[in-house]
């Protein structure tokens, strides 16, 4: 049985106390956000990728967002009919799967197989079956690149890692810290990562899935705007906010995937790197496509008001690596460091300016 305390949202995954059965079940958990026409789409197509019998049964979570109109999520509810349904915010991965799996049972060798908002391929299922049944040994298959949510965990090391850290448990990207605690626990050769025969992952990530923009998003925009003297119209000001919350979350999360508490100089220097220009979660190249030509230095200047003490903090790991962060970002971007030098020169003469007109009067 597994369940959402709702005092502390801290997940919590109960196993039977009774011998494991020989078998182990699959137990698929799709979580999906619904916000426009397009999401309802993606989840009919992801629907009909999975391909199931008539005997298989999905538990679907659905994250209907407050500008869903009614009609979308009746039309939702109605593709999942014949599935397990329920209606939870999906920003939380393991607190919305503990939320589905809150009536069911399970074993110690089951497994449970997540997505969010990525389209599968048509075997997926078979894939991980199989993998599962060909090794006793591994906890947990990777099956997206680290950018999404798509993996595959045994039930024991779901309640283990929930039970030894229940925050982190709770966290936005609790599938990257999982990943980090299983191998910390069981060694490299208890994970390993599901490909193709073409070297693709098995789900493609799609667009759909949107970054709920919090209250610090807002504040954020107009502080960088304020700042680096940039004019947000009425009309951009919805967009940029989104941008703003989507660069926060990919910075959160690569920090969760990369920081860690113990670690030489020249190691934080190789995760500071890795923050900065790792293939699936370096921020440098995700604010080079998210920078809106039209205002430029908008984003990377919310990345370096933003740095990463504040996600490292969340982690449990007190350190102030800022510093070292904002310079190694700063040199990617010299459009942003005259943006800064201009504003400031403005300010400079602004004040003596200012100091020359209120100056005492001169006599004739």
């Amino acid at each position: 049985m597994a369940m959402v305390d709702d005092d502390d949202n801290v997940p919590r995954f109960l196993l039977s106390a009774e011998p494991p059965p020989p078998t182990s079940t699959l137990f698929v958990a799709l979580l999906q956000q619904i916000s426009s026409r397009s999401s309802l789409r993606d989840l009919e197509c992801i629907l009909q990728r999975f391909g199931l019998r008539a005997s298989e049964r999905l538990l679907v979570v659905l994250d209907c967002t407050a500008t869903c109109p009614k009609s979308l999520k009746k039309a939702a509810t109605r593709l999942c009919a014949r599935h397990a349904v329920f209606y939870y915010s999906v920003e939380r991965p393991l607190c919305a799967v503990a939320h589905a799996l809150a009536g069911i049972e399970l074993e110690t060798m089951d497994f449970v197989l997540v997505v969010r908002n990525v389209l599968p391929d048509a075997d997926i299922i078979d894939r991980v079956v199989d993998a599962v049944a060909g090794s006793e040994s591994i906890q947990l298959f990777r099956l997206v690149p680290p950018s999404s949510v798509g993996f595959a965990a045994r039930a024991d090391l779901l309640q283990l890692f929930c039970e030894e850290n229940p925050l982190m448990a709770a966290h936005e990207d609790a599938d990257v810290i999982l990943q980090c605690f299983c191998v910390g626990h069981s060694g490299n050769d208890s994970m390993c990562t599901l490909m193709r025969d073409d070297g693709y992952y098995h789900a493609t990530p799609l667009k759909s899935y949107h970054v709920p923009v919090c209250e610090g998003d807002v504040r954020l925009l107009e502080k960088t705007a304020s700042q680096l003297s940039l004019h947000v119209s009425d009309r951009a000001r919805p967009t940029l906010q989104q941008l703003i919350a989507e660069t926060r979350a990919r910075l959160r999360r690569s920090v969760a995937a990369h920081w860690r508490s113990v670690a030489s100089t020249e190691e934080e220097e190789e995760a500071l790197d890795a923050i900065l220009f790792s293939r699936h979660l370096g921020i440098v190249d995700f604010c080079k496509r998210a920078e809106a030509p039209s205002l430029p230095c908008c984003i990377t200047g919310a990345v370096v008001h933003l740095g990463i003490r504040i996600f490292s903090e969340e982690l449990g790991i007190h350190s102030d690596p800022d510093r070292r962060f904002r310079i190694k970002f700063l040199r990617e971007f010299s459009d942003l460091l005259d943006r800064m030098q201009q504003v400031s020169t403005r300010a400079t003469k602004a004040l003596v300016l200012s100091d020359m007109l209120d100056g005492p009067p001169r006599r004739r």
